[in-house]
C-alpha cells in the first residue's frame, strides 16, 4: 500500500501594504539609509526573494504610494486643450487634483509618514518618480501651455520644485492645511512678487 502524499498548501499571500507598513516603520526607527534589504524582509516576515519582486529597490518602498498621484497627473493629460493652456490651468488640472489624493483618510496618515522620510533622505530625490514628474511637466508645457519667457525645462523643474516642498511642509505640518491649500498658497505667494527682468529694471 502506497503511503499517502500530504497536499500542499496554498502558498502563503503576500499583502504589499503589510511589507511597505513595515519598511516604513524601521525607516522610522533607524533612518533609511541605514536599514538594509535583510532587515527589511525580516521584518515584513517575507524572503530575500519575495521583497524584490514587490519592490525592486528599497526606494520603492518608500515611493510605491506616491506613485498614485503621479499616474493620476499623466491620466488627466488628454484632457488638457490642444493649445493655449495657461500655467494657472495646468495647475488646476494636473497638480492639485493629484494632491488630493494624499488627504483622503485612507492615504494621509501613510502619505505624511512616507513624505517624511522622503524630507529626511536627500538620496530618495533621485527616484524615478521624481524625475518622470519633471519630465511630464516639461512635455506637457511644451505642447499645451501657451509660451512664456521662460523655457519649458525651467518652468516644469520649478512647478515641481514648488509642488513638492509644499508637500513635504504639509507631511510635517499635521492639521494646519490641506495639502492642496499648502500648493495654493505657495502658487498665490508668488505670483504676487512680480519681480522685473533684469532688462526691465
Amino acid at each position: 500500500m502506497s503511503a499517502s502524499k500530504g497536499k500542499r498548501g496554498r502558498p502563503r499571500e503576500i499583502d504589499k501594504t503589510d511589507v511597505a507598513l513595515a519598511a516604513l516603520t524601521l525607516f522610522e526607527e533607524k533612518g533609511f539609509d541605514k536599514v538594509t534589504m535583510n532587515e527589511l524582509a525580516k521584518a515584513a516576515s517575507v524572503s530575500r526573494r519575495t521583497l524584490f519582486r514587490l519592490f525592486p529597490t528599497k526606494s520603492d518602498l518608500v515611493w510605491d504610494g506616491i506613485w498614485d498621484a503621479l499616474t493620476y497627473a499623466k491620466e488627466q493629460i488628454p484632457e488638457l486643450p490642444s493649445e493655449g493652456v495657461s500655467l494657472a490651468s495646468l495647475i488646476q488640472a494636473l497638480l492639485l487634483p493629484s494632491l488630493s489624493l494624499l488627504e483622503q483618510p485612507e492615504q494621509t496618515t501613510w502619505a505624511r509618514r512616507r513624505l517624511r522620510i522622503i524630507a529626511e533622505t536627500p538620496s530618495l530625490f533621485d527616484h524615478p518618480a521624481f524625475q518622470e514628474m519633471r519630465q511630464i511637466l516639461t512635455e506637457t508645457i511644451e505642447k499645451h501651455v501657451s509660451p512664456t519667457k521662460a523655457p519649458p525645462e525651467l518652468l516644469a523643474n520649478s512647478l515641481v520644485s514648488v509642488c513638492f516642498a509644499s508637500v513635504l511642509w504639509w507631511a510635517k505640518n499635521d492639521d494646519v492645511m490641506t495639502a492642496t491649500e499648502a500648493l495654493q498658497l505657495a502658487f498665490s505667494t508668488f505670483s504676487e512678487l512680480h519681480l522685473p527682468l533684469n532688462n526691465e529694471t
